[in-house]
């Protein structure tokens, strides 16, 4: 009898960027449950929303999009961007945040 072994943090991370990597190669989406408040209202916890991820996204002014923070995947407006690095926002945030435009995932599609 065959026992599975969890993989280490560090290994299930680089498997699931692995995995994005993928997807965002062959364009595909994916369903992603909020589980933060920070889009609150617009997207409140538990809601559903469709992805599509892409190598490049393009993103536009007030899309939202999904991107990587060390282990979590975050959901928030995009602003701007300077370079590598872009401005996002969550709604219900008061303040900005930064990200870089590598760790861009993909934008929402639908709901």
């Amino acid at each position: 009898m065959e026992h599975s072994v969890p993989l280490p943090a560090r290994d299930h991370d680089k498997a699931r960027r692995a995995v994005e990597e993928a997807w965002r190669h062959d364009r595909k989406t994916m369903l992603k449950r909020v589980t933060g408040r920070s889009m609150s209202p617009t997207l409140p916890p538990g809601s559903e929303v469709e992805i599509r991820y892409a190598l490049d996204p393009k993103p536009k002014f007030g899309e939202v999009i999904c991107f990587r923070r060390g282990c979590a995947r975050v959901l928030h407006r995009f602003i701007l961007r300077f370079g590598p690095v872009c401005v996002e926002k969550g709604d219900a945030n008061r303040w900005p945040g930064i990200c870089l435009y590598r760790d861009i995932l993909g934008i929402m599609a639908a709901r």
